[in-house]
């Protein structure tokens, strides 16, 4: 099952925007540690909801 099938049947352009956000959590979370920024709590939930696909289709 990959990352399209679990979050919306019949998407075609998630396969696409999932490496671009994997990148800006990453990046995000990189850039913001020890800054005691507000902004790593939107990167946060992305890289949980990341974590929680993989976790689910076995990639």
């Amino acid at each position: 099952m990959t990352v399209a099938e679990l979050l919306v049947p019949g998407a075609d352009h998630l396969p696409y925007v999932y490496p671009f956000a994997e990148l800006w959590t990453g990046l995000g979370m990189m850039s913001l540690i020890g800054t005691g920024s507000t902004l790593i709590w939107l990167m946060a939930p992305v890289g949980i909801l990341i974590g929680t696909i993989n976790a689910i289709s076995g990639c």
